[in-house]
């Protein structure tokens, strides 16, 4: 068996699915710092399986808290 894929079953089980509420039309914080507001156009994937806000990774954003 690979290991590569023994590895991506064991991080499933240990972290789960993890569920984040973004929605079309919400608003995040992006750029350099993570500090001006970016609409959220269209939510996707990538070809290496990560997901993408508006065509950019999910991680180089930042979700606002509420106040």
């Amino acid at each position: 068996m690979d290991i590569r894929k023994i590895i991506r079953e064991e991080l499933k089980i240990v972290l789960g699915d993890t569920t984040i509420s973004i929605n079309v039309g919400d608003e995040i914080l992006g750029g350099k710092f993570k500090n001006k507001k970016v609409k959220v156009k269209e939510i996707g994937t990538n070809e290496k399986g990560e997901v993408t806000i508006n065509g950019t990774a999910l991680l180089r954003f930042r979700i606002p808290k509420e106040d």
